[in-house]
């Protein structure tokens, strides 16, 4: 375990963020702590599944900040696109490529936010959804890290929207397994 600890320590480290190393090491082990705590004082499945879904959202979503803001080079200007679907007019693979790793790197936060949050519909998750992948554009536009680029936030969007749907999909089918567990057992 050692061992494997001081290997992660050592590839966070290589990345030349501008961040101090301990502050990123301090965030993982906060997050591990807090993944920890969740786990100690849980009280039922429903909760526990519910706090587990919470801090991987938050360990996810540290990940994708780390991607988008901290790996990246720091430019001298900032560069922002905000005529809404201008990206579509040259379509070509690296473009293509694009808008569906932003789609699929936010499918899990659609489906992990809909998980931790207990009662809460399609339009909370879509309205989280948006707003955290609005923060991070204007955070690139701000620190000169990345594009700014309204498209992102539209796919973005479109990936919150897919992973509520899958998860809203998974909790139909434990429905119907338990539905005939019950059955079943009879």
């Amino acid at each position: 375990m050692e061992n494997a600890t001081r290997n992660i320590t050592k590839i966070i480290l290589q990345y030349d963020t501008g961040v101090p190393g301990i502050v990123i090491i301090g965030l993982f082990i906060i997050m591990a702590g807090s993944i920890t705590m969740l786990y100690v004082t849980r009280k039922d499945y429903s909760s526990f599944f519910r706090n587990m879904s919470l801090s991987v959202l938050m360990g996810y979503a540290s990940f994708i900040l780390c991607a988008t803001l901290l790996f990246r080079e720091k430019t001298a200007c900032a560069r922002c696109y905000m005529i809404p679907f201008a990206s579509y007019d040259d379509l070509y693979y690296k473009m293509i490529a694009e808008i569906l790793l932003n789609v699929l790197f936010f499918i899990p936060i659609g489906f992990l936010i809909a998980a931790a949050v207990k009662q809460k519909g399609f339009h909370f998750v879509l309205c989280t959804g948006c707003m955290f992948s609005l923060a991070i554009e204007t955070a690139q536009l701000l620190c000169h890290r990345g594009i700014c680029n309204i498209d992102d936030v539209f796919h973005n969007t479109l990936g919150c929207a897919i992973g509520y749907v899958v998860y809203r999909l998974c909790k139909s089918i434990q429905k119907i397994f338990t539905k005939r567990n019950i059955i079943l057992s009879d």
